[in-house]
């Protein structure tokens, strides 16, 4: 049977309660109750006024989170100094006036935590931020003035990411079913960017337009861009429709350039009847591609002599001049010039094909030459600063794809 309790010398002065000579944990005033232990509520809890705080933070301090279960609706705003805050039930904040959309949630959190609001009930949650008749009332995420010091994070799961689970809807994004969208101007959702993540994490990235102009895309940054495949295989396509050679995006790729007597004095080199780098910058150096098959080509100025008798030979070396010829393979040491005329002078071009190389290896080769005679002198010409110069010599490397017919 329940008893009235009567309190008698009230003031505006807290005083503790005594029952029977004991000292409750409860103060009392003509202005306040205030409790000096935990509270435990078996009913729901009515406060029509503010909740002031004054204990060890200087806020309300949540040791395990704020639950709330049943739909709350909090006028003027809720502000919460706690270590997180668990939201397991529709939540609305405001003023009182729903027309001025004012609604506030702030959450600052305790030192030590990120500040984090956690959605776990397993069916959808849809978040409307921002008045669609002002375009300046958008939602927006400004992690250089966040309320805390660090970066800050909005978290719809337990693993902290955007999930096909929820939907995530403002005036200018939208995420659902594993896409992630962002409307162009007035929120048009016929024309948007996606971002599709799929089993693996395999990404697409995307523009759509209703219209027949196309949707452009482009890569502005104020650094390097780096392109990196693990696998080596680089695809282009139109509509779909892959029209590089199978993977191989990069074939025709200069590796490797060599220009010698590029405004420099003449040179004229004599050349033996056995095969001799002329000098240690004629070489190509490169890295092989994914493929591992490159194109080598050269072209020089030959000089038959004044007989005309040798024939022009040219052969890949993997040593320089420094060190002497190395063949490289027999079947690279080819016949470019067959008896020219008199004092006769022709600019040949040749291509070797190299297959099996390692992809990202670093190589390096140079290219010998041998006539079938020393009469007349013949010999290998480059350079020149005037006019009427000799051609240069040139080497260069270049990428093949990845399937090429032999």
């Amino acid at each position: 049977m329940s008893k009235e309790l009567t309190i008698s010398n009230l003031d505006q002065h807290l005083k503790p309660l005594q029952i029977d000579g004991v000292t409750t944990p409860i103060e009392l005033s003509t202005e306040a109750i205030r409790m000096n232990k935990e509270i435990s509520l078996q009913q729901d809890l009515f406060i029509s006024g503010d909740i002031h705080c004054t204990g060890k933070y200087d806020g309300l301090n949540l040791d395990h989170g704020m639950k709330i279960y049943s739909s709350a609706s909090i006028n003027g705003g809720v502000n919460i100094n706690a270590a997180y805050l668990s939201l397991y039930a529709n939540i609305w904040t405001g003023d009182g006036d729903e027309s001025d959309n004012k609604a506030t949630l702030v959450l600052i959190a305790s030192d030590g935590y990120d500040s984090q609001i956690n959605l776990m009930e397993a069916s959808s949650t849809r978040w409307t931020i921002g008045n669609d008749a002002d375009d300046s009332d958008k939602l927006k995420f400004d992690a250089g003035t966040p309320v805390v010091g660090g970066a800050t994070k909005l978290t719809l799961d337990s693993s902290g990411n955007l999930t096909a689970a929820g939907e995530f809807v403002s005036s200018n994004m939208l995420y659902s079913g594993g896409i992630h969208q962002f409307y162009g101007s007035g929120g048009d959702n016929s024309n948007f960017y996606g971002i599709q993540v799929l089993a693996n994490g395999v990404t697409t990235l995307s523009t759509v337009s209703s219209s027949t102009d196309a949707s452009d895309f482009t890569i502005d940054a104020n650094g390097d861009i780096t392109l990196d495949s693990s696998t080596g295989v680089f695809i282009a396509q139109k509509g779909g429709t892959e029209f590089s050679a199978a993977n191989s995006a990069y074939a025709g790729m200069i590796l490797g350039y060599t220009d010698i007597g590029l405004d420099e004095a003449r040179q004229n080199v004599a050349l033996t009847t056995s095969y001799v780098v002329p000098t240690d910058e004629f070489s190509v150096s490169f890295t092989a591609p994914p493929s591992g098959n490159v194109e080598i080509m050269i072209s020089v100025c030959y000089n038959a002599g004044s007989s005309g008798a040798g024939d022009l030979y040219a052969g890949l070396s993997s040593t320089n001049a420094t060190s002497g010829y190395t063949q490289l393979q027999d079947y690279h040491e080819e016949e470019l010039i067959d008896q020219s005329g008199r004092f006769g002078r022709d600019t040949v071009q040749n291509y070797w094909t190299l297959t099996g190389l390692t992809a990202g290896t670093a190589y390096e080769y140079w290219v010998g030459f041998k006539s079938s005679s020393t009469t007349g002198s013949p010999g290998i010409e480059y350079g020149g600063s005037a006019s009427g110069h000799n051609p240069d010599f040139i080497m260069k490397a270049t990428a093949l794809p990845a399937t090429i017919t032999t």
